[in-house]
């Protein structure tokens, strides 16, 4: 998926909760697109790579982690390894919370943040994305030891494209809003149409 769709395919999502939570929408779609691959890999619409809680509807897959996490492994690889740098990466097989929908996906990402103290500093920076980035990965969310720099460049190019984001969604929700009057003026000009086919009102 290229960054532009999907960043219009779930910038509702993203602003819903925003504007519920005050969570930045631009660090929940740049960590989204870390994790998922730009929407490559969302099965079960898991949108933020969440482990299985208590309760949660699950799926088993393949993941790699840069420390052993006590889950089964499958394979290593030494170091140094493009998945985690000058550390051993483990390829194991991981639990993850599934959902309904990618709306589902966010509403969760956000009530494990707040549920989990260790990750106040996060919530605490709501709108500063970079700040947000180094936080989380000092918390724990991922075992990369590059995840941080990894997120700031996914939130650059994510802040690179809202500007045409903001307004392609501002576009689509002012015609959705006055789609009533773009009817209206298609039926007043099927009636012009009609008017001049049937009654020729310029003709000798």
């Amino acid at each position: 998926m290229l960054p532009l769709y999907f960043l219009n395919t779930y910038y509702s999502d993203a602003k819903a909760i925003e504007k519920k939570y005050g969570i930045s929408a631009v660090f929940m779609l740049a960590q989204s697109a870390h994790e998922t691959g730009w929407g490559k890999h969302t099965p079960g619409n898991m949108m933020f790579g969440i482990k299985a809680g208590e309760g949660a509807r699950t799926q088993k897959k393949e993941t790699w982690e840069c420390r052993p996490t006590g889950e089964e492994i499958i394979t290593t690889l030494p170091p140094p390894n493009e998945k985690c740098g000058s550390s051993t990466a483990y390829k194991v097989y991981a639990t993850f919370a599934t959902y309904r929908s990618p709306r589902e996906s966010f509403e969760d990402y956000y009530h494990f943040l707040a549920d989990n103290p260790r990750y106040a500093k996060v919530l605490s920076l709501k709108n500063n994305p970079d700040r947000m980035a180094e936080e989380i990965a000092k918390a724990g969310y991922a075992t990369d030891p590059a995840y941080t720099s990894k997120l700031k460049s996914t939130i650059a190019k994510v802040k690179f494209y809202w500007p045409l984001v903001e307004a392609t969604q501002g576009s689509l929700q002012y015609a959705r809003r006055n789609t009533w009057i773009f009817i209206i003026l298609l039926l007043l000009l099927a009636v012009v149409i009609f008017y001049f086919i049937k009654f020729k009102p310029f003709s000798r």
